[in-house]
């Protein structure tokens, strides 16, 4: 019998062989690797229980790290003591739902129930099949940019990652460092976003066992990812406007084709820009929510009620009233589609930036630009309220930041004042 100490490169090193061979751990008595001819290898656990003897797989190498095939061993030992036979448990276990099995039949009916505008018996999910898209989930009906973003998690970051055909028992820690790793080398903010929904995945599902919790104290930390402090100057919002206003009328380009009018695009980008709110906030607004100056927008955590400005509602008084939406899509796609609204408005922006002359300004640093002018102007707290955040902390750590030359004239503004207190209270002039 050959014992070592399992750990990675004491497992790496050992050669395939002309037939199965059992090596055994020198640590936990009856851990061993079984390693077979065509290379793999498995970590087992043989054990004895009312005079039977039983073999307990645990999985496979390297997938399955040494130090965790060790920790579950000690697991399944101590249950052994109590009495109870793990490969019993482990038979119970396959009735456990897959990773997929449980989002799709579980956890996505879970999270949209709390929308109270649909009810799960609406809620139908297909599953493409062509290779090229297999295990792309898609909603076969319509529903709220919120509930289909789950949709959009998945099929950008999930589908073609082996752990969503694991039982949701057999995850481990590793599972999930593994997936993290994999989603940080082309995606930092993807993979923290994803950590966070895996954990509250597995919250929903058993919340004493955790693996994303367990990863984060033993295997991994989150990304840290630079904030951006992107937006608008002053200069840049002159600029703006003029190539808005060109693009509001159209007009002829130096290729010789005449660029179309864009007056509902156009109005919904200065739109953003007055009120502050979230793109989809305005792209999604419809006549009927809009009485006399109030917005009201039903969320998940009641009504929310919005002040328009005098200047968006000059705006949109303008705009033709033949759709249920203030910025619905091009009217031979609602013909053919349904009446439906603004997705996007990428294309103008781009256009509109490139006749500005403006670089790395992205739609949503619109609003960290109304939140700056606001906090500037009034504080973070009215701040908050304005752009409908539920807290004002939220607006002090990503929208009210000031930039350097903000810093200088605010800095030399509270200098300049206890110069003119310590000179005698009064305003220092200089005449010299």
């Amino acid at each position: 019998m050959t014992k070592i100490t399992f750990n990675k490169s004491n497992i790496e090193s050992i050669e395939t062989p002309l037939k199965r061979s059992l090596v055994y751990s020198d640590e936990i008595k009856g851990l061993h690797l079984e390693t077979f001819k065509s290379g793999t290898k498995t970590f087992r656990l043989a054990y004895k229980l009312n005079n039977f003897r039983y073999v307990y797989t645990i999985g496979q190498f390297p997938s399955l790290h040494p130090s965790y095939a060790i920790k579950k061993a000690k697991e399944l030992k101590q249950l052994v003591s109590e009495g109870k036979n793990p490969q019993l448990d482990k038979a119970l276990n396959r009735k456990e739902p897959t990773f997929k099995e449980y989002f799709i039949e579980e956890y996505i009916p879970l999270k949209v129930s709390h929308y109270f505008q649909y009810s799960q018996a609406k809620i139908k999910i297909s599953v493409e099949k062509t290779d090229q898209e297999i295990n792309r989930l898609r909603f076969d009906i319509k529903v709220s940019k919120a509930v289909s973003g789950l949709l959009q998690w998945w099929n950008a970051n999930l589908r073609t990652h082996s752990i969503i055909n694991k039982r949701m028992i057999d995850i481990s820690p590793l599972d999930i460092n593994s997936l993290f790793n994999e989603l940080s080398k082309t995606k930092k903010v993807s993979a923290n976003a994803t950590i966070k929904q895996l954990r509250n995945m597995f919250d929903f599902h058993s919340p004493n066992k955790n693996p994303v919790k367990q990863g984060l104290k033993k295997y991994f930390k989150m990304n840290k990812v630079n904030k951006r402090l992107r937006k608008a100057t002053s200069e840049e919002l002159i600029r703006l406007g003029g190539a808005l206003d060109k693009l509001d009328k159209g007009y002829l380009m130096d290729n010789g084709y005449y660029y179309q009018p864009q007056l509902i695009q156009v109005v919904a980008l200065k739109v953003i820009l007055f009120e502050g709110m979230r793109p989809i906030e305005i792209f999604s607004m419809k006549w009927d929510q809009i009485k006399g100056k109030e917005y009201m927008t039903d969320s998940k955590t009641g009504v929310i009620k919005t002040i328009l400005t005098n200047k968006t509602l000059e705006l949109i008084n303008k705009l033709p009233r033949d759709s249920e939406f203030v910025f619905p899509t091009k009217k031979h796609l609602r013909i053919n589609h349904g009446d439906n609204h603004l997705k996007s408005v990428r294309k103008v922006w781009i256009k509109a930036c490139a006749l500005a002359n403006i670089t790395d300004l992205e739609i949503y640093d619109l609003r960290k630009t109304f939140s700056s002018m606001a906090s500037k102007k009034f504080g973070t707290f009215e701040s908050s309220k304005l752009t409908n955040h539920a807290n004002s902390k939220i607006v002090e750590d990503h929208y009210s930041f000031l930039d350097s030359g903000e810093l200088e004239v605010k800095k030399n503004e509270v200098s300049t004042t206890f110069n003119n207190l310590i000179n005698g209270g009064g305003k220092v002039v200089n005449i010299g």
